[in-house]
C-alpha cells in the first residue's frame, strides 16, 4: 500500500499508511495478553482447583457407593429379629415338647436334627429375601471362653447354607443351594445338595479356633442382659479351605435369657465386588472395607485391617493391614509397594450407641492410583502452554493484517456518514484510495433509491385495494408522513392530515382511544374494535417499530380474520345443539377457574343425566330426543345460580359447576334450586301432552384434598349412578365412604382378572397318610393365588362367582394342578401310585375339547386322580353329572369333601355314595373331648366301611386327635401333625408315623 498520498476534500489528496503506527502497539498488547493470561491462572490456582475437583469428584463417588451398602448393610442384611425369633419360638416349642434336650444340642447331631429341621425353611427364605452368599446356624451351650483358654476346641452342631450367585433368580427345588455344614441326618431329609467341602459340624481346633464372628457375639450376650440385636457383629469368617467372606452374627437367646448359639450371614468377594464395581472409580482402582479401631488422627490412620476388596485388584489383599498418611487434598494416601495411591474414606454406622462393638469403625474405602487420578491436571497443562504459545502467533499475525487494512481516511468517511445521516442523502468526500471511493459512492447511490423506494411505496400502498394505512413520525426533527386512508380505517372522515404534527397525531390517536376498545393484539401491537350501526364490529390492527429516532406504524382492518377465528373458538367449545360448553371448554375453563381460590369461593360440581330419552328416541324418533335434551339444557341454564359453568359431556349427561357461595347451604339450596326447576318443567310432546322433564343427578363439593376437576365430575357421576339406581328423579350428594368401598371392590376385581391373565397362582400338595401303615397315600391339590391384594383362596373363588368366571378357575384347577403333580411324579417326590386329590365345581363341566386335551395330556396317570366335590343342597339332583363329570375325566373315583358343615350331609352321602368320605376338620378338631362326636364319627365309619367307602379325617393337629381317629378306625388322615402343604410334599412327621403303626393293628381297613 502506499504510504505518501494525500487526498484532499474537493480533489485527490494524498493518503497516509498507518501502518507501522499500529502493529507496534498490538504486537505490545498481545504479548501482554499473554502474560496475564499466564499470571491469572496462576493466580487463582486453577491447576490445584483442577487436581482438587479430580479428588471432590472421586470422593463423591465414594460416598455414593457408601450410601448404597449403608442401606443394604442396615436395611437388608442385618435385619434378623424376624429369623431368630422364629428359631427361638421353635426351640422352645421343642424343649417344651420333650423333643429338644438344650445340653446336648451343640454337641449331638442328633438332637439337633429337629431343631434346624423346622426352621431350614425358614433359613432358605431368608437367604433368598435377602440376597446374601450364605447363612449359618452355629449351636452352643458351653463357655467359649473357658474352652478357647484350655484349648478344649470342640466341633458344634447347626447349619451353613451357600448361595454363590445371590443376585440370580431363585431356582426350581433350590438346585442352585449348596449345603456347606449340616448332620447327615438332616442331608437326607433336604432335597439340597452338598458342597465338595461339606462337614457334618463346625470343625474348630488349633488350625481353626473360635474366630471373633462366634465367640464374640455369643460372650457378649452371655454375659449381659442385652437384646440379640444389640450384640449384633460384623466380622471376617474363614471356612476349612480358606475362603475369606464378610459375616454378619448376632446371638440365638431364649425368652428365658438363656444363650444357645449364633445366627448370621455371609457375603462372598465375589458377590461384594459387584455391589463395589471398581469401573465407578478407575479400571486400576480398588473398593475395600476398612475396619479399625483407632479415630483418625491428623488425617492419618496408623492401623486398619482390610476386611474385604476388589477381587480385580491386586496391590491390596483382604485380611492385610493398611496405613493411610495424609493427602493435601482432603483425603489419604496409600502405597502398595509399587503405586502410590489417593485414598478416601467414606464412614459406615452399623452399631448402635453404647453397643457392646461401637468401638470398632468401618469405612468404604475407595483407592485409584494417583497419576491416574490428576492425568487430566497435566493434559490442561500442557494444553495451557500450546495455548499461549499458539495465541502469541496468531497475535503477531494478527497485528500484521490490522496494520495494512486500518487507515484513517476509513475513519474521516465514517464520520462523515454519521454526520449526514438525518440529513437526506448523504455527499461523501473522495478518500484517494479507489476502493473505498466507489463503495461510498456506492453509498451515496443506496441512499437515493432507498428514499425514492419508501415514496413510491407509500404511494402504492394509498391506491391499494387492501385496507391499509401507515405513517412515519419523528419527534426530534418534527417530521410526520400519514397515509391519506390512515384516519379513514377509524371512521374519522374529518380528520385532515396536510400540515398535522408529531404531537397532533398523538392526540388523534388518543382520541380514537376513548372512542374506541384496545387491547393487546396477541401478534403484537393494539388492536382496535370499532362499533358499527346494526351492532355489528370492525376490528383494526394498530403496530408501531423504531428506527433509531422515527417511529413507523401500519394499521391493518383485519375484521375478517379475528371473525373467522371467533367463529373457530366458538365452534371448538360449544356443544352445536344446546349451546353450552363442551366437554373440553368445561375442563379447561374449570380448570383455570379452580386454580382462582379467591374467585371460587364455596364449590360444587355437579353431574345430571337426562331420564327417559332411550324412551323418548323409541318411541318419537331422535329428532324428538333432540329437542328433549335442548329443553333439558334450557331448564339447567335457566334455574342454574350466576356463577356457572354448564356443558354438555355426552348424549344425555351434563357437568356443572356452581361457585362463588359463601358457605356449603348456599351451594346446597342452590342444587336443590335446581332439582326443584327439572321437577316444574313442561316438555311438549307431538302428541300435545305434557310431560315432565326427568333428571338424576349427583353432586360433590371441592374440598382442600381434592381441587382437581375431573376427579370432582368422577365423585359427582358417581354419586348420580348411585342415586339413580334406587330412585329416577333425585339428586343425591358424594358418599366417601361408599366410593371407597366401591374402589376397594374393583381393585380386587383389576386383581382377579390380573391373576388369570398372568396366571398368578400355584398348587401346594399335602400329603394324605394311610392310617394303617403312615405311608403316603395321597396329595391333595391346594390352590394359592400369588397376588398381595386378594387375601385368600376363599376371596379368589368367591369373586370368581361374582365374576361369573367359575369356568376359567376349573380349567386353571385341571390343567395346573395335574401338570405339577406329573412333574412331582418324574422328579421321584412322590411314588408313581400315589392318589391326587383335586377339588372341582361340580356346576361347571369343561367342554369336550378341553377334556380331550387333558386325557391326551395327563391320560398316564388318570387312575391316581380323585375328584373332590363340595356341594350345596341341590349335589343330588346334579348326582348324574357328577359322576359322568368324574368319568369323562380322570376320575374314576371321587370324594364327598367337608362333610360335617352343612354343604355335605346324610343326604347327599346316601344318593352320591362317594368312594372317599372327607370328615371336615370342624368334627375332627379337640374330638377326644367331644364324646358326641366320636360317638357320631364311628357310626360314620361303620356305615362307610360297610358301603365300601374310606373315611379321610382333615385338619389333624394333635397326637391327642389322632389317638382318638385311630382308635375309632378312620382309614385315612390329612392335617398339620402329618405334614404341611408345600410344593413338593414335605416328609411325614416321624413321630406320628410311629404312633400310627403302633396303634394301626387295633383298625382293621376295608379292602379297596
Amino acid at each position: 500500500m502506499p504510504e505518501n498520498q494525500n487526498v484532499k476534500k474537493t480533489g485527490p489528496r494524498k493518503s497516509h499508511s498507518i501502518f507501522r503506527r499500529i502493529l507496534k502497539p498490538l504486537c505490545l498488547l498481545t504479548i501482554l495478553d499473554a502474560f496475564l493470561l499466564v499470571m491469572v491462572l496462576q493466580a487463582v490456582g486453577v491447576l490445584r482447583q483442577l487436581n482438587q475437583n479430580s479428588f471432590d469428584l472421586f470422593k463423591k463417588q465414594v460416598d455414593n457407593r457408601q450410601g448404597f451398602l449403608q442401606n443394604e448393610m442396615t436395611r437388608r442384611w442385618m435385619p434378623l429379629e424376624d429369623i431368630s425369633d422364629h428359631i427361638n419360638s421353635r426351640a422352645q416349642a421343642l424343649m417344651d415338647q420333650g423333643e429338644l434336650d438344650l445340653d446336648k444340642l451343640d454337641s449331638s447331631p442328633k438332637d439337633s436334627t429337629a431343631l434346624i429341621l423346622e426352621v431350614v425353611d425358614q433359613l432358605i427364605a431368608q437367604l433368598y429375601s435377602k440376597q446374601v452368599s450364605g447363612i449359618y446356624v452355629v449351636f452352643n451351650t458351653h463357655d467359649l471362653q473357658e474352652e478357647a483358654e484350655n484349648q478344649n476346641w470342640q466341633k458344634k452342631t447347626g447349619i451353613y447354607i451357600r448361595d454363590n450367585d445371590p443376585s440370580s433368580v431363585a431356582s426350581e427345588k433350590y438346585a442352585d443351594l449348596l449345603l456347606e455344614c449340616a448332620p447327615v441326618s438332616v442331608v437326607q431329609s433336604l432335597a439340597l445338595s452338598t458342597d465338595s467341602g461339606w462337614e457334618p459340624q463346625f470343625k474348630f481346633g488349633p488350625d481353626q479356633p473360635y474366630e471373633a464372628w462366634f465367640m464374640e457375639p455369643y460372650t457378649v450376650a452371655s454375659q449381659g442382659n442385652l437384646e440379640a440385636s444389640d450384640c449384633g457383629l460384623w466380622s471376617t469368617r474363614q471356612d476349612a479351605q480358606g475362603k475369606s467372606a464378610l459375616c454378619y452374627t448376632v446371638p440365638l437367646i431364649l425368652p428365658d435369657g438363656r444363650v444357645y448359639g449364633v445366627l448370621g450371614v455371609e457375603l462372598l468377594p465375589s458377590f461384594l465386588s459387584t455391589q463395589m464395581p471398581i469401573t465407578e472409580l478407575d479400571e486400576n482402582g480398588v473398593y475395600g472395607l476398612l475396619m479399625t479401631e483407632e479415630v483418625p488422627g491428623d488425617g492419618k490412620i496408623t492401623g486398619g485391617t482390610l476386611c474385604t476388596v476388589s477381587e480385580k485388584h491386586g496391590g491390596f489383599q483382604t485380611g492385610s493391614q493398611i496405613t493411610l498418611g495424609q493427602s493435601k487434598y482432603g483425603g489419604y494416601t496409600a502405597s502398595d509397594g509399587e503405586t502410590d495411591y489417593t485414598v478416601t474414606l467414606s464412614g459406615l454406622t452399623l452399631y448402635n450407641r453404647n453397643a457392646p462393638f461401637e468401638h470398632q469403625r468401618w469405612y468404604v474405602m475407595g483407592a485409584v492410583p494417583t497419576a491416574s487420578l490428576f492425568a487430566f491436571t497435566n493434559q490442561v497443562k500442557i494444553m495451557l502452554i500450546v495455548t499461549v504459545l499458539l495465541m502469541l502467533a496468531f497475535g503477531a499475525f494478527g497485528s500484521l493484517y490490522a496494520s495494512w487494512h486500518i487507515s484513517r481516511p476509513i475513519t474521516a468517511l465514517r464520520r462523515e456518514l454519521e454526520d449526514s445521516w438525518d440529513k437526506g442523502v448523504p455527499h461523501l468526500s473522495a478518500t484517494g484510495i479507489t476502493e473505498v471511493d466507489d463503495f461510498a459512492e456506492q453509498i451515496t447511490s443506496l441512499s437515493r433509491d432507498v428514499v425514492n423506494s419508501s415514496r413510491r411505496f407509500l404511494s402504492i400502498m394509498e391506491m391499494s385495494s387492501i385496507d391499509m394505512g401507515g405513517y412515519e413520525l419523528d419527534e426530534s426533527s418534527g417530521f410526520l408522513f400519514v397515509t391519506d386512508n390512515f384516519f379513514r380505517l377509524f371512521d374519522l372522515e374529518d380528520v385532515k392530515t396536510e400540515g398535522m404534527t408529531p404531537s397532533g397525531f398523538r392526540q388523534q390517536m388518543e382520541r380514537i382511544q376513548t372512542l374506541t376498545t384496545t387491547e393487546q393484539a396477541s401478534a403484537g401491537g393494539l388492536l382496535y374494535t370499532i362499533t358499527q350501526q346494526g351492532g355489528t364490529f370492525r376490528y383494526i390492527h394498530v403496530q408501531e417499530t423504531m428506527v433509531e429516532t422515527r417511529c413507523i406504524g401500519v394499521a391493518e382492518d383485519v375484521t375478517v380474520q379475528i371473525l373467522e377465528r371467533k367463529r373457530i373458538e366458538h365452534e371448538r367449545d360449544y356443544d352445536l345443539l344446546t349451546g353450552v360448553f363442551n366437554r373440553r371448554a368445561f375442563y379447561r375453563t374449570g380448570d383455570q377457574l379452580l386454580s382462582d381460590k379467591d374467585r371460587l369461593g364455596i364449590a360444587v360440581a355437579v353431574m345430571i343425566d337426562l331420564d327417559n330419552l332411550k324412551s323418548m328416541n323409541d318411541t318419537y324418533g331422535h329428532e324428538w330426543g333432540d329437542r328433549y335434551i335442548m329443553a333439558g339444557a334450557r331448564c339447567i341454564q335457566e334455574h342454574a345460580p350466576e356463577h356457572a359453568l354448564i356443558a354438555r359431556v355426552s348424549g344425555d349427561e351434563f357437568s356443572l359447576l356452581f361457585y362463588g357461595f359463601q358457605s356449603q347451604e348456599q351451594a346446597r339450596a342452590a342444587v336443590t334450586h335446581l332439582q326443584q326447576g327439572f321437577h316444574e318443567s313442561c316438555f311438549v310432546l307431538p302428541d300435545g301432552q305434557l310431560k315432565t322433564i326427568g333428571a338424576s343427578g349427583g353432586f360433590c363439593f371441592a374440598e382442600e384434598n381434592c381441587w382437581d376437576l375431573k376427579e370432582l365430575m368422577k365423585h359427582a357421576d358417581f354419586a348420580m349412578y348411585t342415586i339413580k339406581h334406587t330412585t329416577k328423579g333425585a339428586f343425591g350428594e358424594f358418599d366417601p365412604e361408599a366410593y371407597q368401598a366401591s374402589e376397594v371392590h374393583q381393585k380386587k376385581i383389576r386383581a382377579f382378572k390380573r391373576v388369570i391373565q398372568e396366571t398368578k397362582i400355584r398348587y401346594v400338595y399335602q400329603p394324605i397318610v394311610d392310617a394303617r401303615t403312615g405311608r403316603l397315600f395321597a396329595c391333595e391339590a391346594l390352590l394359592r393365588v400369588l397376588d398381595s391384594d386378594i387375601a385368600n383362596t376363599e376371596e379368589f373363588l368367591r369373586i370368581a362367582r361374582q365374576q361369573n368366571a367359575l369356568d376359567v378357575i376349573e380349567h386353571l384347577t385341571w390343567h395346573n394342578a395335574l401338570s405339577g403333580f406329573q412333574h412331582l411324579i418324574e422328579i421321584g417326590a412322590v411314588a408313581p401310585n400315589t392318589k391326587i386329590f383335586i377339588n372341582s365345581q361340580v356346576s361347571r363341566l369343561l367342554n369336550p375339547e378341553e377334556q380331550q386335551a387333558l386325557i391326551e395330556q395327563f391320560g398316564c396317570i388318570r387312575q391316581n386322580t380323585v375328584m373332590e366335590i363340595v356341594e350345596t343342597d341341590d349335589a343330588p339332583a346334579r348326582l348324574n353329572q357328577i359322576q359322568n363329570k368324574a368319568a369323562e375325566l380322570f376320575a374314576p373315583e371321587f370324594a364327598l369333601d367337608d362333610f360335617g358343615t352343612g354343604y355335605n350331609n346324610e343326604k347327599n352321602l346316601l344318593e352320591l355314595m362317594p368312594r372317599y368320605l372327607k370328615l371336615d376338620m370342624a368334627l375332627v378338631r379337640n374330638v377326644h373331648k367331644h364324646a358326641d362326636r366320636q360317638l357320631l364319627i364311628t357310626g360314620l365309619i361303620t356305615f362307610a366301611h360297610e358301603q365300601n367307602m374310606l373315611v379321610l379325617a382333615e385338619g389333624v393337629e394333635s397326637e391327642q386327635e389322632l389317638r382318638c381317629l385311630l382308635d375309632m378306625g378312620v382309614d385315612l388322615l390329612q392335617g398339620f401333625l402329618l405334614a404341611r402343604p408345600t410344593e413338593v410334599p414335605e416328609e411325614i412327621n416321624p413321630k406320628a408315623v410311629k404312633l400310627i403303626r403302633s396303634l394301626a393293628a387295633r383298625v382293621a381297613l376295608p379292602q379297596g
